[in-house]
């Protein structure tokens, strides 16, 4: 079960950090109005090898966390309920995307 935890520990971990970077690499230097294509944002994510390290790395680390904390049921509750903002993000992108590509 501290493997799952742990797990999942490390996903909100990486959601947030991946947020995190995007904003600090993308959107912070953008003028008003601008667009971002999605080939952007795929870079800097599922074509960066690194992107993927820190995944691995995030799962670990969070593993390692529960194992040596198992944490509260409340603290496990309060990730689900905020994994539900990076996850609508995802499922946003996917939709506009899968919508674009059935238009062209």
């Amino acid at each position: 079960m501290w493997i799952l935890k742990g797990s999942f520990l490390g996903v909100w971990v990486f959601a947030f950090g991946t947020l995190a970077f995007l904003y600090l690499a993308v959107y912070r230097s953008l003028r008003p109005n601008t667009a971002v294509g999605l080939s952007v944002l795929v870079s800097y994510t599922t074509w960066n090898p690194l992107w993927w390290a820190a995944l691995a790395v995030s799962i670990v680390a969070g593993c390692l966390i529960t194992r040596s904390w198992r944490g509260k049921g409340w603290f496990w509750f309060a990730l689900m309920a905020t994994f539900l903002f990076p996850a609508g993000l995802l499922a946003l992108i996917l939709a506009v995307t899968i919508r674009g590509s059935w238009m062209h």
